[in-house]
């Protein structure tokens, strides 16, 4: 596929130079639109690759999904195959799946890159277009043709207004925007706050799975009941046992190399009885640098956000526990 930007030849001809002496505005405009459904057939060509690329990653996590004999997840991916085949487009929505999120995040990138370039593109195509049409009308006017030079500068109001244009400059403004480093501001002081599952819907929206940094990351602990291995908690299960002290009291560590950057720590608790299984007066260490002390019982069904006060590289998280019962965790994530 060849990059957009290739397109540049084609633009070319709308410059004043080559039609400035012209007076055919169907010749020009036919041109113009030649070009513009260039323009969208490269961007089409670039989207149905990142499609094609994430059919075939289904179709390796339905083959994954049926070795491990998981019915669940296998039916899941059975039933988005199916929408993206027919829709031909990336999921709008959360999946639900971990490993679909995943994929998904890894490919949006690259649908928006097209975009990009498809609106750069664009945008220099109206700009060479309306020189060559401004260049037109003059040569209309100077020869005493007026009918026509109206039809020109009506031509040019009507693409100066145009939808798709405007589209295009706003995605390029936001786009620019994202690129900004943002501005320097004072980082606050770092706060743990907890919530039951009520206020966890309330807040949940602003902490999606697809957005989870924490990823790939490792990690140890003083105990463990029975298979409920510490790495579990990396897995983006937000609900479940998959790690439990085997006891009232020790200690879980996570670690990330190479260090991951974000500023909230998002942790779900088990799913034991609602309540159940607490913390206690839970020490919490980012980095190895005390970030507080639970003062209230974090317990079963519960999720803590330890909101660090500005993003920063987070190579470690620590919570030294002392509880009752068999303390515990559903999944581990760190968010921007």
């Amino acid at each position: 596929m060849r990059p957009l930007l290739a397109l540049i030849p084609i633009l070319v001809l709308l410059a004043p130079a080559v039609w400035g002496d012209q007076r055919d505005l169907g010749q020009v405009r036919s041109v113009f639109e030649e070009a513009t459904a260039r323009i969208d057939a490269e961007h089409e060509g670039a989207v149905d690759a990142v499609l094609e690329r994430y059919l075939e990653g289904l179709l390796s996590l339905r083959d994954r999904a049926r070795q491990a004999g998981d019915l669940n997840s296998l039916t899941s991916i059975l039933e988005e195959l199916f929408r993206a085949e027919n829709e031909r487009t990336l999921p709008q929505i959360d999946t639900g799946l971990p490993s679909v999120t995943v994929l998904v995040d890894s490919l949006q990138a690259a649908v928006l890159a097209a975009d990009v370039r498809r609106a750069h593109a664009l945008v220099t195509l109206f700009a060479q277009y309306d020189r060559a049409l401004e260049a037109i009308q003059r040569g209309l006017v100077q020869a005493n043709d007026i009918d026509a030079a109206l039809a020109v500068r009506q031509e040019r109001t009507n693409r100066a207004a145009d939808t798709g244009l405007a589209a295009a400059r706003e995605l390029l403004e936001a786009h620019a925007a994202r690129a900004r480093p943002p501005a320097a501001s004072t980082p606050r002081p770092p706060s743990i706050h907890l919530y039951d599952q009520e206020g966890w819907r309330e807040v949940s929206s602003q902490f999606p799975p697809g957005a989870n940094l924490g990823r790939g990351g490792g990690a140890k602990a003083s105990s463990q009941y029975r298979d409920r291995d510490p790495d579990r908690v990396f897995g983006g299960e937000r609900a479940g046992h998959s790690w439990t002290l085997n006891g009232p009291a020790g200690w879980f560590e996570a670690e990330w190399n190479p260090p991951v950057r974000g500023r909230h720590i998002v942790v779900f608790n088990r799913t034991s009885r609602s309540g159940a299984d607490p913390w206690g007066s839970a020490r919490i260490l980012v980095n190895g640098r005390r970030i507080g002390i639970l003062s209230e019982d974090f317990g079963g069904t519960m999720v803590m956000v330890v909101d660090l006060g500005a993003s920063e590289r987070v190579r470690s998280v620590r919570f030294e526990i002392e509880g009752r019962t068999y303390p515990g965790m559903a999944g581990l994530e760190i968010h921007p």
